[in-house]
């Protein structure tokens, strides 16, 4: 054990350290330079690039990640019908749009290009979390530190924006809202004066390029409560220079038009403030155990909804034992509650969105330093710990190296693999939607999909690879299960699906057990990105060009159960291009006779 410490301490506190473990996080990553653009690079390439079958969605750099909203529309069938009316996704991510703009400058048909540069961010993320452990650590901490960075570099909730083009945003706000703590931490340790001034200019330029960043606040909070000198009075006045930047940042970013709403999926505060607490009492639990332990919190998008309750009051009963255990060394060392109040506090902002871990880069930073100083603590016999606890603890650290040691690299390594999987499974979808020369003059009706996803990026995706596309696109209905279609006259369908449209993720049609775990719950919950769950109305109707769409019957829950689709020519009629899902793409469809009822399958892949 002592070669082993000694070992450590010999590598850890190494000048190069920084250096060596942005390069092994690099190569873990480098898998990405082969898969190409996936999902969103393809409404980024046309955003840029001006393709002329898609001249609608051309967008600047600033406005790139504006999908939808007040000022911001892409192609109308890019939405379902059933979207609501004030659906807002636009995000103002400036810098991040300037990276993927000057890619298109420089190698627009580069895709392995575009990868390496958001590696080369990959790096610059680590070296920085490198500089910061090891400021921060006492001059006894450098094992402390130097383990932190270790953790840091090869956690694996850093792969999908390391291997991402369009996740990239993630990467630059953190190189800024590292450098933001830096800063920081030098005026008010060491007496840096200008870091006064760098610190927040800093932290505007991480929150202009990711949302992400506020977490930054977090940890800027945590700093002044628990590292910082002086008075309570003084150390909270210091601050007031990043909040105002703060401030000023959001209250400009919601006159812009820019934020979120219209959708359950994606929450804003400030706008939800009640939805969004009971999002962080559900989501915040999942989200913290996905970055201390295992599994990623994105398996509970795959649970049904009784066995995800049952999960979260696991995870709670689990993250209550390990606060406990941690109590003693958080009464002792103020750099562990530094670390775990800006963790906790980072969580909050990921808890906009659904349960995922790409969303945890900032609670991975105190998460790193956290697990780093509970290890030397149960390990080192000079730490004046009773003999229970370090038992105890030692018990607990072989599955905690053993997740961010062995399993976190690999799961690193693989990132790229599971997100060209995943986003695979999308674009052959997307590749599937007819591209013959007849399309280009006719209206694709797709009577079925497992999720609206699938079926609107694909007249983008194929416009991108220089495909005839349809003149648009409308999804009548999206689900997991089988979908009865009735014909009551030439130019009308009726449509009820299974369980109703818009399923809570996690659900069954009525009268039927749910599958405990299926990865399929997920295009359910994608679905809800589209619209809050408000109430329809027997009767409500949305009218689109070439459609009349009317809602007949409604689930206990008002939702849709049964809606008519009226259009403006006989269903036989040449203009229309009938298709429907089978198998992970689409293929085509004959509308039955009138006064026929067919039945679609439930979803396959």
């Amino acid at each position: 054990m002592k070669t082993l410490y000694g070992l450590a301490r010999r590598y850890l506190k190494h000048p190069r350290l920084a250096l060596g473990l942005a390069l092994l996080a690099v190569l873990l990553c480098t898998p990405s330079l082969k898969i190409g653009w996936i999902l969103d690079d393809d409404f980024h390439r046309a955003a840029l690039t001006a393709p002329e079958a898609l001249p609608e969605l051309t967008r600047s750099p600033a406005e790139l990640f504006a999908f939808v909203g007040e000022h911001w529309q892409w192609r109308s069938d890019t939405l379902p019908w059933w979207a609501s009316p004030d659906l807002s996704i636009a995000f103002f991510r400036p810098l991040a749009g300037f990276t993927h703009w000057l890619d298109y400058q420089l190698w627009p048909e580069e895709p392995m290009w575009m990868h390496l540069h958001s590696l080369f961010w990959l790096g610059l993320v680590v070296v920085a979390a490198t500089q910061l452990y090891r400021r921060l650590a006492p001059s006894d901490g450098v094992l402390i530190a130097g383990l932190a960075a270790v953790f840091f570099a090869v956690d694996d909730v850093h792969g999908i924006p390391a291997v991402w083009i369009a996740n990239r945003n993630i990467l630059l706000g953190m190189v800024f809202g590292l450098l933001t703590l830096i800063a920081y931490h030098r005026w008010r340790r060491d007496g840096w004066l200008i870091g006064a001034f760098v610190a927040p200019v800093l932290l505007l330029l991480a929150v202009l390029s990711a949302e992400a960043s506020v977490a930054c606040g977090a940890y800027l909070l945590s700093y002044a409560l628990f590292l910082d000198r002086g008075s309570l009075q003084q150390r909270l006045v210091a601050l007031l220079p990043c909040a105002t930047v703060g401030v000023v940042w959001a209250l400009a970013y919601r006159a812009a038009g820019f934020g979120v709403g219209g959708a359950d999926t994606y929450l804003d505060p400030v706008a939800r403030p009640l939805r969004f607490l009971s999002a962080v009492t559900e989501r915040g639990p999942i989200q913290l155990w996905g970055q201390l332990s295992f599994p990623p919190s994105d398996v509970y998008n795959f649970l049904s909804i009784s066995l995800a309750g049952q999960v979260w009051w696991a995870v709670v009963v689990l993250l209550t034992l390990f606060g406990l255990l941690l109590l003693p060394i958080l009464r002792r060392e103020p750099l562990a509650r530094f670390w775990a109040f800006g963790m906790l506090l980072a969580v909050v902002p990921s808890c906009a969105t659904f349960p995922t871990v790409r969303q945890l880069f900032y609670t991975s930073l105190g998460s790193a330093g956290l697990i780093a100083i509970f290890v030397v603590h149960a390990w080192r016999r000079s730490e004046g710990h009773p003999t229970w606890w370090r038992r105890t603890a030692r018990l607990v650290t072989v599955p905690l190296l053993f997740i961010h040691l062995v399993q976190a690299p690999i799961g690193l390594a693989t990132a790229a693999v599971n997100m060209s999987g995943g986003g695979g499974l999308f674009m052959k979808a997307a590749a599937s939607l007819p591209s013959d020369a007849t399309i280009s003059t006719q209206q694709a009706v797709i009577v079925n999909a497992p999720t609206f996803f699938a079926a609107g990026i694909a007249p983008v995706h194929q416009a991108m690879r220089g495909r005839a596309i349809p003149t648009e696109v409308l999804t009548l209905a999206t689900g997991l299960y089988p979908i009865e279609v009735h014909r009551p006259a030439a130019r009308t369908l009726v449509v009820r699906p299974q369980g109703g449209f818009a399923a809570p993720a996690g659900s069954a049609p009525p009268g039927q057990e749910p599958a405990p775990f299926n990865f399929f719950y997920m295009f359910q919950l994608i679905d809800a990105v589209y619209r809050a769950p408000e109430p329809y109305q027997i009767g409500q109707r949305i009218e689109q060009r070439r459609v009349s769409i009317e809602i007949i019957a409604v689930t206990n829950d008002a939702r849709p159960a049964e809606v008519r689709f009226d259009f403006d020519a006989n269903l036989e009629d040449a203009s229309w291009r009938w298709l429907q899902w089978q198998d992970g793409g689409f293929v085509a469809w004959q509308p039955p006779a009138v006064g026929a009822t067919v039945t679609l399958p439930a979803l396959t892949w």
